[in-house]
């Protein structure tokens, strides 16, 4: 379960029914940050224990005018797993409807901040391209054409401040290659093996 929300977490660092699975502002899946298609699928390894987790997008549903793919594993949908949608060339999470998390065309150096308040507590997202068209080589895999993200999370609660640093490594045509968790900061996971559709 750990692994779920970690992996949870960071596709978020880096909502029902409908049985359609295009959307017409989606990127083609060769060019795209985060390829979205059901049937697309995405092996990764957590470093410190070389235990896998698979996750695949098995549907989309409909949240308001919105089509989202809905991930999973083994055919099965998760309940607590952010869905996912591109609007004009933006990737948007169903939590997020106005703020988005990723940008089809970034360049290093853009930015996105989210922010949410509470009566006592700030939370504040800062998702920073810092660099795109860069290489790295994960698992004996070489890819090519990768945007490197830091994802920093502030929580200001009272006179506490926590503030957690993520680097998430996304290559186009396959999506999420390497990443670090935003809840326990240690675990490191990185692409083992991925499926795209044509």
């Amino acid at each position: 379960m750990k692994r779920f929300i970690v992996l949870g977490l960071v596709l978020l660092s880096l909502v029902f029914i409908s049985c359609d699975d295009s959307s017409t502002n989606t990127p083609a899946q060769n060019d795209s940050y985060f390829p979205l298609a059901v049937g697309n699928s995405w092996t990764y390894t957590f470093d410190e224990s070389q235990e896998t987790f698979s996750l695949e997008i098995v549907s989309t549903v409909r949240y308001f005018e919105d089509v989202l793919y809905q991930f999973g594993s083994d055919g099965e949908a998760f309940d607590m797993f952010p869905r996912w949608r591109w609007d004009n060339d933006t990737l948007y999470s169903h939590f997020e409807r106005v703020s988005p998390f990723l940008a089809q065309n970034m360049k290093k150096g853009d930015s996105i901040v989210r922010s949410t308040q509470g009566d006592r507590w700030v939370y504040t997202t800062v998702v920073l391209v810092e660099e795109t068209d860069t290489e790295l080589t994960v698992n004996g895999h070489k890819f090519s054409d990768v945007a490197r993200i830091k994802v920093t999370d502030t929580e200001v609660e009272g006179d506490s401040v926590t503030v957690r640093i993520n680097h998430n490594y996304y290559a186009k045509g396959v999506g999420l290659i390497k990443g670090s968790d935003l809840l326990w900061g240690e675990i490191e996971m990185s692409l083992l093996d991925y499926h795209i559709e044509d």
